[in-house]
């Protein structure tokens, strides 16, 4: 196994191509669209079967549980279900059952926008490590926090570091589609997160440094989109103009007009995933989780 390691999430049937062709670059993908419903089941999504070969591989398969609802995580079902014994007992057996089922190293849980009590979901996490307990992994996602404020209040980082084998931060969307433009995830803004968590009681190689590979094209007066690095390079070779790199936040922009708007652009290229990577490997971390295969671009396994 790697020292350092290398971790992709990949939506089933959309990435099953790119999974199954870059898969020897990764130590573990993780496989979104394991949703959760209001009774306490999961869905498991088309496609996934197919991705199962590659644990023959020595790649580490982790089904990605996610209150994902119509697109978008919805934190009040989730409270709903985690309050409710008998839902939340189905919902950590159906976890369990996942893994023992398709063979799984693990299991994944990404549970977004979560108001509620911590001490909740802190709860189910326990009930779920204590049944994969040295048979599986138990891992999450876990919002991105600099210090501990009223924002994200649902997630507690000492709580959970007890309770889970490791997590990815999720630091990227510093700057998003409905605010002001800047960087997608910068690189002191990361190392912030990454030192918040440590000090919060997780350890160095419990923790896996989130790391984009998108970048958003912000309107003047309107929300961004997301961009992906071949229609950057597009779009600067048709308007004929070149990026300029932020060496304080480590990542590429521009700007250019459309329509007579102007548009501002912070997008990932090889350089801003290397100095990511290398922030990882300067705090000792397990290693980087990517979002997401489909989104890659030439160089990008180079810099590993």
């Amino acid at each position: 196994m790697r020292d350092f390691k290398v971790l992709a999430y990949c939506m089933p049937q959309r990435d099953n191509v790119e999974a199954l062709r870059f898969g020897r670059y990764l130590t573990h993908l993780a496989v979104t669209g394991f949703a959760v419903a209001a009774d306490g089941n999961i869905s498991v999504p088309g496609g996934f079967e197919p991705l199962l070969g590659l644990q023959e591989q020595g790649l580490d398969i982790l089904p990605v549980v996610q209150n994902l609802v119509q697109g978008a995580f919805d934190g009040k079902l989730l409270a709903e279900i985690l309050n409710n014994l008998r839902k939340r007992r189905r919902l950590v057996n159906n976890c369990v059952q996942l893994v023992q089922k398709y063979r799984c190293s693990g299991i994944h849980i990404n549970f977004e926008n979560y108001k509620e009590e911590a001490a909740v979901l802190t709860r189910f996490m326990h009930e779920l490590y204590q049944e994969l307990k040295g048979e599986a992994t138990v891992s999450m996602a876990l919002p991105a926090k600099t210090k501990e404020t009223t924002w994200f209040e649902g997630y507690n980082y000492r709580g959970l570091s007890e309770v889970n084998d490791f997590a990815l931060l999720m630091t990227y969307d510093l700057h998003w589609p409905g605010g002001e433009p800047g960087p997608v995830s910068s690189v002191p803004w990361m190392e912030q997160v990454v030192d918040n968590a440590l000090s919060r009681g997780w350890k160095h190689k419990q923790l896996f440094l989130g790391v984009p590979l998108y970048g958003y094209d912000w309107p003047r007066h309107d929300r961004a989109r997301v961009v992906l690095h071949s229609q950057v390079m597009s779009l600067l070779e048709s308007k004929g103009i070149h990026s300029t790199w932020d060496r304080q936040h480590g990542e590429s922009h521009f700007t250019y007009l459309k329509d007579g708007q102007k548009h501002q652009v912070w997008f990932q290229d090889t350089q801003s995933v290397g100095v990511k990577i290398a922030l990882a490997k300067e705090k000792g971390l397990a290693g980087v989780g990517f979002w997401r295969l489909g989104f890659q671009f030439p160089g990008l396994w180079d810099v590993l």
